[in-house]
């Protein structure tokens, strides 16, 4: 499964990840996509995620450790570090 946000979809996807209910997600492409603040510890919790592009945004902290042996080394990450 690929989700692009687009900008309308990003509150709702935000809201899944939050509750858990985005099954089977395997690439989330974010990029250039205008997001700031923290980085949502919940992303974590996307046991199937292969591939995160979060660049050419501002966010800040760090990403789930758990994400770490999961996303494709080819991910952009926006230079952000794994706590």
């Amino acid at each position: 499964m690929y989700w692009g946000a687009a900008l309308s979809h990003r509150r709702k996807l935000a809201t899944s990840i939050v509750r858990g209910v985005v099954v089977g997600l395997e690439v989330l492409d974010l990029n250039e996509d205008q997001l700031s603040g923290e980085t949502p510890q919940e992303l974590g919790n996307l046991a199937s995620l292969k591939e995160l592009e979060i660049g050419d945004n501002q966010l800040s902290g760090c990403l789930p450790r758990a994400l770490e042996d999961r996303v494709k080394e080819s991910s952009d990450l926006g230079g952000l570090p794994f706590c």
